[in-house]
């Protein structure tokens, strides 16, 4: 069984990301045309569809590319 966000999390984050990219007017394959080989038709369908074999790159560059950026997560203090 993987590990970090329960299987509904990353459903819920793809489902968003995919309501972002429809937003900005982009289909998926222009999203894998516009970021220059980072990512790939397969790679864009598996993070909208919250899979969990998706590279942290991926998700940063599908990120990036509708303008958008992920907030680093800051920890307390040990």
């Amino acid at each position: 069984m993987p590990t970090g966000l329960p299987t509904e999390e990353f459903i819920k984050f793809g489902a968003r990301l995919r309501q972002l990219r429809i937003k900005k007017g982009l289909s998926q394959a222009e999203m894998v045309d516009i970021s220059g080989g980072l990512l790939r038709m397969g790679s864009v369908i598996a993070i909208e569809n919250g899979k969990y074999n998706v590279g942290m790159s991926q998700v940063l560059a599908y990120v990036r590319l509708l303008g958008y950026k992920l907030e680093p997560i800051e920890y307390p203090p040990t």
